[in-house]
């Protein structure tokens, strides 16, 4: 086996044996300014691991607030020019 795939499967297994309150802990940390320096720092090869650890939650539509029902506008009166007598 590969040592980066054994080494991988380690880490995977490290995880899962934390105690909830922990992987909690550790889901906070792609929302921290701290991820973007891991992820350097740990290379592509962790990103997939971590992928798999923290997936990344689906942006929430959009929700559109309900807006009362408006009445209809009314339309301006419009004047006849001097050019229409």
């Amino acid at each position: 086996m590969d040592p980066i795939t054994s080494y991988l499967e380690e880490i995977f297994s490290r995880y899962q044996s934390l105690p909830e309150e922990e992987k909690e802990v550790l889901k906070t940390i792609p929302s921290t300014p701290f991820a973007a320096p891991l992820d350097k720092i740990f290379g592509p090869e962790m990103g997939e691991m971590f992928s798999v650890i923290f997936p990344r939650e689906a942006p929430a539509e959009p929700t559109v607030a309900s807006t009362p029902p408006q009445e209809p506008m009314e339309q301006p009166i419009r004047r006849a020019g001097l050019g229409s007598r």
